[in-house]
């Protein structure tokens, strides 16, 4: 819905992939946002789950991600390190993570099914 007319927005007019907005929703559930994405749990859940969608190839803007992850709960600095990681991600650069929490490739089904299921019930 547009916020400006109140109008239903068109499928054409999305930001942000909704595979790519429940991919997010589910890092928002796994991460605590107190430790601002810093700690090596929060960073490598993080890092994989953006990793998983680029690797099946879903593209985001990174201002369009950041914004959402804002208007669902995440905090500005976490906010500040999505944008790094995406960024860094989005330029094929790899990561040296301590953890090995995260997503797994079957999660991008997973989002793509949940997006499919929302699509139907709006």
């Amino acid at each position: 819905m547009s916020l400006l007319t109140g109008e239903p927005r068109s499928q054409g007019t999305q930001l942000l992939d909704p595979v790519v907005r429940f991919a997010l929703l589910e890092l928002s559930d796994a991460v605590n946002h107190n430790n601002a994405l810093i700690s090596a749990y929060e960073k490598s859940y993080a890092v994989r789950t953006l990793q998983q969608l680029v690797s099946a190839g879903y593209r985001f803007e990174v201002e369009n991600l950041c914004a959402f992850a804002l208007s669902i709960g995440f905090t500005l600095e976490e906010g500040k390190r999505l944008r790094e990681y995406s960024e860094k991600i989005l330029d094929g650069r790899s990561f040296r993570l301590r953890e090995t929490v995260g997503p797994t490739q079957s999660a991008v089904a997973r989002w793509a099914s949940e997006a499919v299921e929302a699509d139907q019930n709006e």
